[in-house]
């Protein structure tokens, strides 16, 4: 007699997750002598835990002193209108156990250029615990508070095409 046996568990995050099926059955004869068979096999998957992402925006007036300006109630930096504003913005990954690939971190006023990683391997893939630079500038405007945004998303494809895509988005300002 051969049968299948098809069930769904939950989707689980955070590494391998084993699954064992068993199989025991019992033959007993005229003579009530009984054989018994059994047998048993493992399946796994990996449950993959997507990274978080965090971008941190800071301006500059010389690109070596850095201001983490947020909002409204902090402290810009006052730049003279048609001095270089810079800008560096940090890109995080955390409490993943996969890459994040597709990386576009974009600025709709500043082209952001990567440079070397603050921490990572210097590719494609953003993993946890890595922190990617990215910088650009322009010329201050003129008019007060001038705000800015970039925002980032990038994605993971598991071996079954499903995607998962992760974003974030952060404003800060310059004078």
């Amino acid at each position: 007699m051969t049968g299948v046996q098809t069930c769904a568990l939950p989707i689980c995050e955070g590494g391998t997750t084993p699954n064992t099926a068993s199989v025991t059955a019992d033959y007993t004869d005229d003579c009530d002598a009984t054989l018994q068979r059994s047998d048993s096999d493992s399946a796994a998957y990996y449950g993959a835990d997507v990274p978080d992402l965090t971008l941190d925006k800071q301006v500059s007036c010389d690109g070596v002193t850095w201001y983490d300006v947020d909002g409204v109630d902090d402290t810009a930096p006052e730049i003279l209108a048609g001095e270089t504003v810079y800008y560096r913005v940090l890109l995080s990954a955390a409490n993943g156990n996969v890459p994040l690939g597709n990386v576009v971190v974009s600025d709709p006023d500043v082209t952001l250029t990567r440079q070397a990683d603050q921490s990572g391997n210097g590719d494609d893939e953003l993993t946890s615990g890595e922190t990617w630079v990215y910088t650009g500038q322009v010329t201050a405007g003129e008019g007060g508070t001038t705000p800015n945004t970039a925002s980032v998303t990038a994605d993971y494809t598991d071996d079954c095409d499903a995607t998962l895509q992760r974003s974030d988005k952060i404003g800060r300002a310059h004078v």
